[in-house]
C-alpha cells in the first residue's frame, strides 16, 4: 500500500468510488473476469485515482480562478481514455509535469512571497510523488524514458519567456490541465462502472 503523506493530507490506495477495485471480482461474470482484472491494472486502477488526486491538490494549491478557467475543457469522459496505454498517457503527463516544475523553480522566490513557504513546499512534494507515481506506471507498462531528463531544468526556454507573471500563468494553465486530463481519466471510468453494474 502507498502513501502520499503531507503535513496536512494523506492520499491511501485504498479502495474507493472512484477505483476499479472497490467492485469483487469474484462476483462477476466468468467472462468478464479478465477484462476486469485487466480495468484493476489499467486506466482504471489504484494508482491512476491517486494520480488524480495528487493532480487535483497540486491544482487546486497553485492555480487561481481565473487561470482554472483558460486551461482546457472540463473533465469529459469517453471510452477511448480507457482503453489506452497506461504507460504512454502518463509520460504525456510526464513530459507537461517537467513543464511546470521548471517555470515554478523560475519564479519560486516571488511564489513564495505570494502564497507562503509552506504552501509552496507542499506543492513541490506533490510534484515530486506525482513525478514518482507516473514513472511507476511507465515502468510497468514498459515506456521508455529518461529520469535524468525530468531532473534538468530548461533554463534557456525559461529565461526566455517573458515575465514573472507570464510564467506563472503559463504553469497554472498547464497544470490546471493536468489535473483535467485526470479527472477525465476518473469520468470515464465511473461511466464505465455504472454501465457494467447495470447489464
Amino acid at each position: 500500500m502507498l502513501r502520499y503523506i503531507f503535513p496536512c493530507l494523506v492520499f491511501t490506495q485504498a479502495r474507493t468510488v472512484d477505483s476499479f477495485s472497490e467492485y469483487d471480482v469474484e462476483t462477476l461474470p466468468v467472462e468478464d473476469l479478465s477484462r476486469s482484472v485487466k480495468s484493476v491494472t489499467g486506466m482504471c486502477s489504484d494508482s491512476m485515482v491517486n494520480l488524480q488526486r495528487l493532480a487535483r491538490f497540486t491544482s487546486t494549491m497553485l492555480v487561481k480562478e481565473d487561470n482554472m478557467n483558460r486551461s482546457g475543457r472540463s473533465a469529459t469522459g469517453g471510452r477511448s481514455l480507457i482503453n489506452q496505454n497506461p504507460g504512454r498517457f502518463c509520460l504525456g503527463i510526464w513530459r507537461s509535469l517537467k513543464i511546470v516544475k521548471d517555470d515554478l523553480s523560475e519564479i519560486e522566490r516571488p511564489l513564495v512571497k505570494s502564497k507562503g513557504s509552506q504552501s509552496v513546499g507542499l506543492i513541490k512534494s506533490s510534484i515530486e510523488q506525482m513525478r514518482e507515481a507516473l514513472q511507476e506506471q511507465m515502468n510497468m507498462y514498459g515506456v521508455r524514458f529518461q529520469e535524468s531528463d525530468f531532473h534538468k531544468r530548461s533554463l534557456q526556454r525559461t529565461r526566455q519567456s517573458g515575465k514573472i507573471g507570464h510564467i506563472r500563468n503559463r504553469a497554472e494553465v498547464r497544470m490546471s490541465n493536468i489535473s483535467k486530463k485526470l479527472d477525465s481519466v476518473s469520468v470515464a471510468c465511473n461511466r464505465y462502472h455504472k454501465k457494467r453494474r447495470n447489464l
